[in-house]
């Protein structure tokens, strides 16, 4: 019985030791590591609704050029036109954000907090 009770505690103890070695990081660093994920999943969503606008965009386009070639007087070439445009810029906007931050950034650069290096100071092992 004491056997198995040593046993336990042995095992528990070697468990708790190894999850305080390899523990996350603290304080600031873990605020910033956070904050840094977060970021990047509201980075995809801006590019996934500014996809699914593009496409509302175009679809509104094709109906002007129709009420345009119904009646060109009340609805204006610019108007289908312009919409179209904003509609091409919408849909290809995630594919201008990654060569965009490569020029202002640099190509080595890491998004989030490491890039900053907020979290090498804090990370004491």
């Amino acid at each position: 019985m004491l056997k198995k009770y040593r046993s336990v505690v042995l095992s528990s103890l070697m468990i708790g030791t190894s999850t305080l070695l390899y523990a996350e990081p603290t304080g600031i660093a873990k605020i910033s590591n956070r904050i840094s994920s977060n970021l990047s999943a509201v980075a995809n969503l801006i590019s996934q609704v500014a996809f699914v606008a593009g496409l509302g965009f175009f679809v509104s386009a094709v109906f002007k050029f129709k009420q345009h070639k119904d009646n060109p007087t009340q609805v204006p070439i610019g108007t289908p036109m312009s919409m179209l445009a904003i509609s091409a810029a919408l849909m290809f906007m995630g594919n201008f954000i990654t060569p965009l931050g490569e020029t202002l950034f640099g190509t080595g650069a890491q998004a989030g907090a490491n890039a900053a290096g907020l979290t090498s100071g804090l990370d004491s092992a």
